[in-house]
């Protein structure tokens, strides 16, 4: 893939995280500085123009981020901010540990927005990824249903084929969650790592994946849902 598909492709996942946040409601109560921002980002006449705005607000967010007391809900504004300039092709790393303090916050609102800024900053091959297993590990365990759909939905995304086994069980286990959304996101998971080790003898040997694929085949909600022909795909490939 050429570097413009590749930027295309990014530019797409950033547009849908967006709108997914929109949903989400992580963009309630957002103030008139950002509609301001994208407001002038929509006129600009020129790419010089666009690097003069889009580095004032860079300037802006890391005041902001650096800031004593940082308001939590003014902070995910700023996740959401931050995405915008990533999206635009603007180095962001200086936000990277700061969305990875955010992650592991209780709010689930703050949570959100942090991992949907990891998802889009880093890939499986960053180095901070190792740094957020834990995080994700104790989302995972979570009692709170949304926690766990958020970090199966991160783990599909930033989980790497040396990271597999540490989350591996617990997205087992939620395969068989009695909420039909973690189950979703838990399938959506395992289907990834299968593409990640087609031949099953690297971090999935020796794990009953199989068992759980069959469980999962007789479970109605799946009924009518095209997602399952990409896990039956990969499933055939193996055997």
């Amino acid at each position: 893939m050429s570097g413009a598909m590749q930027m295309m492709a990014k530019l797409r996942d950033a547009k849908a995280m967006l709108q997914s946040a929109a949903r989400d409601g992580l963009r309630a109560g957002m103030n008139s500085e950002f509609e301001a921002l994208v407001r002038s980002i929509g006129e600009c006449k020129s790419k010089q123009e666009e690097d003069r705005i889009m580095a004032g607000e860079i300037e802006l967010l890391k005041a902001r981020f650096s800031a004593p007391g940082l308001d939590k809900s003014r902070a995910r504004e700023y996740m959401v901010r931050a995405i915008y300039v990533e999206m635009l092709g603007h180095d962001v790393s200086w936000a990277q540990v700061k969305a990875m303090q955010f992650a592991s916050e209780s709010n689930i609102q703050s949570k959100k927005a942090a991992y949907l800024a990891m998802s889009q900053f880093l890939d499986h091959n960053s180095e901070l990824v190792l740094l957020l297993v834990n995080t994700l590990l104790s989302d995972l365990k979570s009692d709170n249903w949304i926690s766990v759909c958020t970090a199966l939905t991160v783990a599909t995304k930033l989980i790497g084929p040396d990271l597999i086994n540490a989350v591996l069980p617990l997205v087992l286990e939620r395969m068989h969650h009695p909420k039909e959304q973690v189950r979703k996101k838990a399938v959506m998971a395992l289907l990834r790592f299968m593409q990640l080790d087609p031949l099953r003898d690297g971090p999935l040997a020796g794990a009953d994946v199989d068992k759980h694929l069959r469980t999962m085949l007789c479970d109605k909600v799946w009924n009518g849902c095209g997602v399952w022909t990409g896990v039956d795909h990969e499933w055939m490939k193996t055997q």
